[in-house]
């Protein structure tokens, strides 16, 4: 018997498990227009995950099947408790709904079947309190996963040498958007402009801060040069419970902390990561899964770095009108899209992927709150040359709007506006 099963129970009263469905999804509204083929999907965040198990009791129950059956209703009913599963450990959480069943074909069982969800243990205002640092923890849980999944798909253990050169030439495109950050050794954590405890725990997490100081870059900790660094990846780190993740993951968030790490181009040189010209007469099946499996490993590692570092910095981004935000918004889902797909291909990636959900719902609550109250800006081409009177009266059917239109679009004399006429809708 496995020595970590545990007898199932709510609140304490004990039951029989059968089956269990863990439900994950997203909430959001389906938009549909006419004479469109496709419609409009309006994200409004993750849902909260829900847990089915279909349980029994019988006349063996403790106090027999009446007794079991009465307190586990009681309890059931509460809503709120402590689920205790078989093979899924102990959860605080709320039962939203239970079913009880009797049949005649099995006199002496009663069957339920039950869903939780998770009970909030912040309270609902906790969140919403501090979104920003909501968001910023979000995206270091899921950075910490990415870096463990990146590690559990990487290996050049035991590998041919040019098995080697092809997985290292994947990571290239990582550490040379990187090779800005050697040069911050040596400086004050105190420096750091945004996302310090970010970086601060990364780079405590593989190496000691002496001094309080970033660094040790020169002292065997952390690699020094791309050289150094291509070595350390090699050997998976000169020391115990160092990990090569975890040192990509924590140069990123230092570089990003302050301000010299382009993440746009981190993507991009991520995203071109691909299948190598692998030499066939030296390759094997094996090999070549192995080259493959390194670089789909680098290309997630790279995206996941420069998709959610840059998640992290809307939390001190600000917008000048509503298309800016909106721009950056379907970014932002793009790229979380994006990162579900480059992990789906590395294997069972749950843990990154709930990671993953909640910086997400964070991070589009974050932009919500930033949305400006501007309107959205629109562009009108009139067929002749215009006065802003006319112009303004035409858009807006009065006056008011007629300096910030002359203003806005630069006319040297209100009188000779441009035929082509930026406003805000």
């Amino acid at each position: 018997m496995n020595s970590r099963y545990q007898p199932a129970s709510f609140s304490g009263v004990p039951f029989f498990v059968s089956e269990t469905t863990d439900t994950f999804g997203r909430r959001g509204a389906h938009h549909e227009f006419p004479y469109r083929d496709r419609g409009l999907w309006d994200d409004l965040g993750g849902k909260d995950g829900e847990r089915s198990i279909e349980g029994y009791l019988t006349s063996w129950s403790p106090g027999g099947l009446t007794a079991a059956r009465a307190a586990l209703i009681r309890a059931l009913q509460k809503g709120e408790g402590e689920l205790v599963h078989p093979w899924l450990g102990r959860h605080k959480v709320i039962c939203t709904n239970y079913e009880v069943k009797h049949s005649a074909a099995e006199l002496g069982v009663c069957r339920l079947s039950m869903t939780f969800i998770d009970a909030d243990a912040g309270g609902a205002g906790a969140v919403a309190a501090n979104p920003a640092a909501a968001l910023l923890s979000s995206v270091q849980k899921a950075l910490d996963a990415a870096a463990d999944l990146f590690e559990l798909v990487w290996s050049l253990q035991g590998v041919q040498g040019f098995v080697a050169v092809l997985s290292l030439a994947g990571l290239g495109p990582v550490w040379d958007t990187l090779g800005q950050a050697f040069s911050v050794a040596g400086q004050a954590v105190a420096t750091i402009q945004a996302l310090p405890d970010m970086a601060k725990n990364f780079l405590g997490a593989i190496g000691d801060l002496p001094g309080g100081a970033v660094g040790a870059f020169n002292s065997a900790k952390l690699p020094a040069t791309a050289a150094d660094l291509s070595a350390y990846i090699s050997s998976a780190g000169p020391g115990p419970g160092l990990s090569p993740g975890r040192a990509l993951v924590g140069l990123a968030a230092l570089a990003a902390a302050q301000g010299t790490l382009d993440l746009d181009e981190l993507w991009r040189q991520s995203s071109a990561v691909g299948d190598p010209d692998i030499p066939l007469p030296a390759s094997t099946a094996l090999s070549t899964a192995r080259i493959r499996a390194n670089l789909a490993a680098a290309r997630f590692l790279g995206l996941s770095m420069s998709g959610l570092l840059s998640a992290a910095l809307l939390t001190a981004k600000t917008f000048d009108d509503y298309d800016q935000a909106a721009a950056v918004r379907l970014e932002t889902l793009d790229r979380f899209d994006r990162l579900v797909e480059a992990a789906s291909d590395l294997g069972e990636a749950l843990d990154f992927e709930r990671a993953l959900s909640e910086a997400r719902g964070l991070a589009l609550a974050l932009l919500a709150d930033k949305f400006p109250t501007t309107g959205r800006r629109a562009r009108r081409e009139f067929a002749v040359t215009l006065p802003s009177v006319i112009v303004a009266y035409e858009l807006f059917e009065g006056l008011e709007q007629e300096p910030a239109l002359v203003a806005g679009n630069m006319a040297r004399h209100p009188g000779f506006m441009p035929r082509v006429v930026d406003y805000h809708a």
